[in-house]
């Protein structure tokens, strides 16, 4: 087991629970079950631990699902994979990291090339079905409700982003149907 993993998952609990503002040293460690000395052993530093951190989100949370997209024969497999992982993200903790990427220019960029890579294999996959500009408005436009539905401040019902999800992938075969 990765060492580093129950740290990892206590900073998504806690980014999920109390936003980026609570995710300190000592709140981390008491998550943990451990005193600091075994936070320091295991990374250095605080800011050892957050670049890691933040390294592993980025991994785990987007470049292990574009993977397993692109492992996908079929356009409509790809999408079917891309609204399940969307669905699938801890959304609480996602708009934590958003929040704190307004402060902290380390989580800006890796917020950034997350977004990116997202939106990248978005439009791939509906570059299948569609022009690349319609595949660029309708990768656009998955983002735009995964990042609203992850902002917003109703309850976030994970159906509901399916839902809508679904909705953008029909629209996409209607239009690819329609030529």
């Amino acid at each position: 087991m990765d060492p580093c993993a129950p740290w990892y998952a206590a900073a998504v609990d806690i980014l999920a629970e109390s936003g980026y503002g609570a995710l300190k040293l000592a709140p981390l460690c008491r998550r943990v079950g451990v005193s600091t000395g075994p936070f320091y052993y295991v990374f250095g530093s605080w800011q050892q631990f957050t670049g890691q951190f933040l390294e592993h989100w980025h991994t785990v949370m987007t470049r292990d699902h574009v993977e397993l997209a692109r492992a996908q024969a079929d356009a409509l497999d790809r999408l079917q994979v891309l609204i399940d992982a969307a669905v699938g993200l801890p959304h609480s903790a996602e708009a934590a990291i958003r929040a704190w990427s307004t402060v902290d220019p380390r989580v800006t960029e890796v917020l950034r090339q997350v977004d990116a890579e997202r939106l990248a294999i978005g439009q791939q996959a509906f570059a299948e079905l569609l022009t690349d500009d319609e595949a660029a408005r309708f990768a656009t436009v998955g983002m735009d409700l995964l990042i609203g539905f992850q902002l917003s401040s109703l309850p976030r019902h994970p159906d509901r982003l399916r839902w809508s999800l679904e909705q953008l992938k029909q629209a996409a075969v209607a239009r690819a149907l329609q030529r």
